[in-house]
């Protein structure tokens, strides 16, 4: 008898170790959750140049570290769900991965530039591309209902904003999207 009590003693001791840190681990989850992550601005806080502002657009603050801190991946974790604002003011949940674009070297020395891509939790036709860098994000959707952008506002306003529909932009058609509609 007395020599199963060192082991159930151990048993007991793991199993308590192990409550602990799930108890840690969702009071951390919950706090992660509870972060703005998107928080809707007036477009008058920007200062960008009008004629370069999409005609219809949506602008945002963005709290870069926590969706940075959101799309951290590990061997356990090959997938992040995060949230990401529409040109309509709504908000989508898409699952995406890291992807591989610049060589291991290049990565190395950059380890700041990601590269994401990944699909609508509801709908796996509606697409995203993210890229992340050390200066800003940027983020383009392929949905239904056409396509969007989220880009940084141009000037001194860090962590500022645009959602808007590709055929909102400001900016002309390249030359090899001249023959599109």
């Amino acid at each position: 008898m007395k020599s199963t009590t060192p082991i159930l003693s151990l048993f007991f001791l793991l199993l308590s170790l192990l409550l602990f840190a799930n108890c840690r681990s969702s009071k951390q989850n919950s706090r992660e959750s509870k972060i703005q992550i998107w928080s809707r601005i007036p477009a008058s806080e920007l200062k960008q140049s009008r004629d370069s502002l999409p005609k219809k657009f949506v602008a945002y603050y963005l709290n870069e570290e926590a969706l940075r801190d959101q799309l951290k991946l590990d061997s356990t974790k090959m997938t992040a769900v995060i949230e990401l604002p529409l040109s309509d003011s709504s908000f989508a949940q898409f699952s995406v991965m890291e992807i591989q674009v610049m060589s291991p070297a290049l990565a190395a020395k950059y380890p700041k530039f990601k590269t994401y891509e990944g699909f609508a939790v509801n709908s796996s036709t509606n697409r995203v591309r993210i890229d992340f860098n050390d200066k800003n994000f940027h983020a383009y959707f392929m949905t239904s209902n056409g396509e969007h952008f989220i880009t940084p506002v141009d000037g001194d306003e860090k962590n500022y904003y645009m959602v808007f529909k590709k055929e909102d932009s400001p900016f002309p058609k390249l030359p090899f999207e001249e023959g599109k509609k």
